[in-house]
């Protein structure tokens, strides 16, 4: 099977601008990196830490919060929770109230992976994308290498998307906010 191909800038003298990058198809298959083993419907290669974070978060009004994954929360408390979860204990996050300690929780989760969501044999090219010259060129090739990622690793990484997407639109009223004190 042959993988995707990007039109990406190169800046070795020989290959010049408008060279294309072949990468060969990720074929490692779903490891059992999240704690789940390889399920059939999308929505179990979320694992619960991810899907209860953002819940919480959307129910905390994370969105609405100044720097929610810039300011640590309490990290004490993340790491006992992330544990549980290790654990795989039951684990009830509505008691937290402090947002910026389920988000300090999920930033928690991607930094222990044994390997990156947008995994090592991929580093390279999401670096070269950088280069693209026009934004709908990156996006187009955005697109082809998350289609490469493995299908947890893609719909975890679409989950948190569509949260930090959701975090964007609240962005002018935290800056009205700020300057209304």
């Amino acid at each position: 099977v042959r993988g995707p191909r990007l039109l990406v800038k190169n800046n070795d003298k020989k290959g010049g601008v408008g060279q294309m990058l072949k990468f060969s198809q990720y074929s490692k298959g779903l490891k059992n990196l999240f704690g789940i083993s390889k399920i059939n419907r999308p929505s179990e290669h979320i694992p619960p830490l991810v899907t209860k974070s953002l819940n919480q978060l959307i129910k905390l009004k994370g969105h609405e919060r100044e720097g929610i994954f810039r300011i640590p929360g309490d990290l004490k408390k993340a790491k006992s929770i992330k544990e549980k979860f290790d654990n795989k204990k039951k684990v009830d996050l509505r008691p937290i109230k402090n947002p910026h300690t389920i988000a300090s929780l999920l930033k928690m989760w991607l930094r222990d992976l044994p390997e990156p969501l947008l995994t090592f044999e991929l580093y390279e090219t999401f670096i070269q994308i950088a280069d693209v010259p026009t934004v709908t060129l990156k996006i187009v090739c955005l697109k082809e290498v998350v289609m490469v990622l493995p299908k947890a690793n893609a719909e975890i990484l679409k989950e948190i998307m569509y949260y930090l997407n959701f975090v964007t639109w609240f962005y002018e009223v935290k800056i009205f906010i700020f300057l209304w004190y």
